[in-house]
């Protein structure tokens, strides 16, 4: 049975295996960094299974795309071992929205959908608040942006005859989203297992593996989204795009570096630093829009490619020169240059490969691509986790994960400070969200049921010959 094959079983297959390579990279950094006798499952429980979930969802959200499973397995994993998505577990809630955020924008690309929007719509709302699983954050906001701009999209690219029947169901789950996430921040849910965050500066983000002495340097923005899919979003714009809208998604791009290069260039903004200390950790977790886009456009250049590469000749060809150019430049520039070897050797060995198809055969082509480009993330992920897991402040004022019992906790945050009759309407907001969001779901399902039945109107009875 293929990994990227075209049946169901072949999908379910293949997210196991992306949690199967995130948790054996997680398990590898812990080996290494403490030894086989020290070995605490513990410790890198929470961060892979975040890994594992979000590249879950990541391949979800690449389906609902219309992208292929080997470019959706691809990009999964390039999400889940991102060194940026890694450096996030400083902000662990950033980390648990960040997981959760592909689930949000799904459910809003399919629901815009002609041939899906009825099973989706009741539901969407629901699913947009779920990134406030993990409280408020950065991710969870620009999440439900992009979230609620694809649900407008849904009510102004559809016919007259239906625009009605979505203009209703849009609202009704962009109201269910607002109550869900409310009610989601007031029952904080996180709060047993998230502790007292830092506030790393972007650069320290960015720079990842490195100490962020030097500033920035090209390296810290290629080991953004990886080699593979920069270079194939490099291809993408260059060559007209037909899965995704280069210009939306370029400024989408756009949006995640503005915090950073307001720092830069505005003085009185980066003044902010001194009054407002977390304009250091938005800036740093706006770049998950920033990866969001790289990832898209290249998954989405890779799925063109593997369709016609005839089309890609001239093209990969200019990016073999520019990748073999551009590595020793880049290690040459670079602040840790001893330490960026695996960034070059990708950028290398890749554009190499993706000249070398023919000769190989696009099957056997397919598995060394996955190959090379599986250790092309694993190995800057394990840079990244072997320098930030000594100071890790992941659960600073929580407690260990062995001591956390989940309905416990979970039924004690339900019932802080419930009485009945309550005193006053704050007390019953937490409930009264989720609870409106699922009814409205639950009528809405109902509703659409209805008229799909009157739609389909019965054969009447077949009358009798005349003697």
């Amino acid at each position: 049975m293929s990994l990227y094959g075209s049946g169901r079983r072949e999908g379910v297959l293949a997210v196991v295996v992306l949690g199967v390579i995130v948790a054996a990279v997680h398990a590898l950094d812990e080996v290494a960094t403490h030894g086989i006798a020290a070995f605490d499952w513990q410790r890198a429980a929470m961060p892979a299974a975040f890994g594992a979930i979000g590249g879950a969802l990541f391949y979800r959200f690449m389906r609902a795309l219309a992208l292929s499973r080997f470019t959706a397995f691809l990009a999964g994993a390039g999400y889940a071992l991102a060194p940026w998505f890694q450096v996030m577990a400083w902000l662990p809630r950033e980390q648990a929205a960040a997981a959760l955020a592909p689930l949000a924008l799904e459910a809003c690309n399919r629901a815009g959908r002609p041939d899906q929007w009825r099973r989706w719509l009741p539901w969407a709302g629901v699913l947009v608040g779920a990134p406030f699983l993990a409280g408020l954050t950065t991710v969870a906001c620009l999440a439900v942006v992009l979230a609620f701009v694809q649900l407008g999209r849904a009510v102004v690219e559809v016919d007259s005859d239906d625009r009605p029947k979505r203009i209703l169901g849009v609202v009704g789950a962009a109201l269910a989203a607002t109550a869900t996430a409310f009610s989601l921040l007031a029952f904080d849910i996180g709060a047993p297992w998230f502790g007292e965050s830092a506030t790393p500066s972007t650069v320290a983000v960015l720079a990842a593996h490195r100490t962020p002495v030097g500033g920035l340097d090209p390296a810290a923005f290629v080991r953004l989204p990886g080699p593979l899919f920069l270079l194939f979003a490099i291809a993408g714009v260059l060559r007209s795009q037909r899965r995704a809208s280069t210009p939306g998604w370029l400024l989408i791009a756009c949006v995640g570096a503005t915090p950073l290069a307001l720092l830069m260039c505005w003085p009185e903004f980066g003044e902010l630093r001194s009054t407002w200390p977390l304009i250091d950790a938005i800036a740093a977790a706006s770049w998950w829009t920033t990866l969001l886009a790289v990832l898209v456009l290249g998954a989405a250049g890779l799925d063109d490619f593997l369709e016609k590469p005839l089309r890609y000749s001239t093209c990969l060809r200019v990016l073999l020169v520019a990748a073999l150019a551009g590595a020793p430049a880049l290690v040459a520039f670079a602040v840790a240059p001893k330490s960026e070897w695996p960034l070059a050797l990708g950028l290398v060995l890749i554009p190499i490969l993706l000249v070398l198809w023919r000769h190989l055969g696009i099957l056997r082509f397919k598995n060394v691509l996955a190959a090379v480009a599986i250790l092309a993330f694993a190995a800057p992920a394990l840079q990244v986790l072997h320098r930030y897991e000594a100071p890790h402040p992941m659960l600073a004022g929580a407690r260990p994960l062995g001591e956390v019992d989940a309905s416990r906790d979970l039924v004690a945050i339900a019932l802080n400070g419930f009485e009945f009759p309550p005193r006053d309407l704050s007390e019953t907001a937490r409930y009264s969200g989720v609870c409106a969001a699922g009814c409205w779901g639950v009528v809405a399902i109902v509703l659409l049921r209805r008229r799909r039945q009157r739609a389909q109107t019965t054969p009447s009875r077949a009358k009798p010959p005349i003697a």
